[in-house]
């Protein structure tokens, strides 16, 4: 599949780039977006990365300064990761570029010595959060409606959209969720013998663990 990214600054409240293919248009929004931020002037992407200028966003009490905001793909799923600002203060965000982790933000109204207006570039390295890694099920074996208890990393602080699958069946009771310790019920459709019990996020799906479901 190939992914257009398409900016549209003037969309009400901001939201302005989606995934664009034969089947499907996902629009992604930043979260602070405001009206006439000019969120999507300019967009680019490498990757499940995409990054998105607003070059009339208000950081702080700075007015208009400007900003970048990075998503990252989980399947069809786009999710912001980092607002980018300049740390001088300057009006970044009417140019953007990516490639791999590194992120280009133009600012065409930058004065360099007496030149008003020169302009100049602000470069950044992005990371994307972990995915997730599951590394113990406790216990591995029980029956549909028990609870289980799932170790690792990168779950996340809250469990949002995210949730965990038993085979093809997603839990539909959760107890507990923190970024290393998740605790849920085996789905009552889980089907009875071995299946892998993965982790979804925003960010990614997870390792595999087998778990057997008892009759």
């Amino acid at each position: 599949m190939t992914t257009l990214v398409i900016g549209d600054r003037q969309e009400f409240e901001g939201w302005a780039v989606g995934s664009v293919s034969s089947t499907s248009h996902q629009p992604a929004s930043a979260a602070a977006s405001a009206a006439n931020d000019r969120f999507g002037i300019s967009v680019a992407i490498s990757g499940d990365t995409v990054v998105v200028s607003a070059f009339y966003d208000n950081v702080g009490a700075s007015l208009d300064q400007g900003s970048a905001y990075v998503f990252t793909r989980a399947g069809s799923t786009w999710s912001q990761q980092q607002k980018l600002t300049a740390s001088d203060g300057g009006a970044a965000g009417n140019s953007v570029a990516i490639s791999g982790d590194t992120v280009v933000v133009g600012d065409s109204q930058d004065g360099i010595g007496a030149n008003a207006n020169q302009g100049s570039a602000y470069v950044f390295t992005v990371t994307a959060p972990p995915k997730p890694s599951i590394a113990k099920l406790t216990p591995t074996a029980a029956h549909r409606r028990t609870a289980v208890v799932i170790t690792g990393t990168g779950f996340g602080t809250k469990r949002g959209t995210s949730y965990v699958k038993f085979g093809g069946a997603k839990c539909g009771t959760y107890l507990s969720w923190s970024n290393t310790r998740i605790k849920c019920r085996v789905p009552a459709k889980a089907r009875f013998g071995l299946l892998t019990v993965r982790v979804t996020t925003t960010v990614g799906v997870s390792n595999g663990k087998t778990f057997r479901v008892k009759r």
